[in-house]
């Protein structure tokens, strides 16, 4: 589940969602992205509304999704396309585009402003912003099988190390880069524990890292311990 500025309103309230693209058992690819729609939907039409001026005003509410796979945090958004005579047609023609982020070990970031990813869905079902959301939601399977070559509903378990990877604690080092300024919401999905890059969780079921028996008092003492506070 997954990535960045204001959320344009300081009453405005910022969910950001992150998506773990990886091998699915208990749960589902689709599903999830499923649930993701379900949840924008339900922020979409509970909006909180204020009069203002003697009109009705919906209140902003800003939702978002990023995609955290392996040692990579994936930002797809909407962009206008370039234009050169400034014609209001070729203005409102937009395209996805996606940022990678592949520094996940040291200092992650948010690479694009919040408003660049994230939508105010709070202007209703009919709104251009909700259907840019819905054009992100529908593209995003197409997307990272174009990016890993394969789909993400029918990966297999791999061996191979890289494939094991999660930096799912980038993700929310990142996300909370992206929210330092307007504050907001997340809500991480992901399949397996995050173990790689910053934000690392050691497995605290592992023998060998405890010992054998717990006849070491202080390494016993380590199960009772908050995860967080074991990151190196």
């Amino acid at each position: 589940g997954s990535g960045g500025s204001s959320s344009g309103s300081s009453g405005g309230y910022v969910n950001q969602l992150h998506q773990h693209h990886g091998t699915m058992k208990s749960h589902g690819w689709n599903e999830s992205l499923d649930g993701i729609r379900s949840v924008a939907r339900e922020l979409c039409i509970t909006a909180p509304r204020r009069e203002e001026d003697g009109g009705v005003m919906v209140k902003e509410v800003k939702i978002g999704i990023f995609a955290f796979c392996r040692d990579i945090l994936v930002f797809p958004y909407i962009k206008r396309k370039g234009h050169d005579d400034g014609s209001k047609e070729e203005e409102e023609e937009e395209e996805l585009a996606v940022a990678i982020v592949s520094d996940v070990t040291e200092d992650p970031f948010c690479p694009l402003p919040l408003d660049s990813w994230s939508y105010n869905v709070g202007d209703g079902l009919e709104s251009k912003e909700w259907h840019r959301f819905c054009r992100v939601l529908d593209s995003f399977t197409d997307l990272m099988e174009h990016l890993l070559g394969e789909s993400p509903h029918q990966q297999q378990p791999q061996q191979n190390d890289a494939r094991t990877r999660n930096c799912g604690g980038a993700a929310l080092a990142v996300l909370g880069d992206a929210l330092k300024n307007s504050g907001g919401r997340g809500t991480l999905i992901t399949t397996r524990r995050p173990n790689y890059g910053v934000g690392a969780l050691r497995d605290r079921e592992a023998v060998t890292s405890y010992g054998i028996g717990f006849r070491d008092s202080s390494a016993e003492q380590k199960l009772f311990t908050p995860l967080q506070h074991l990151v190196q």
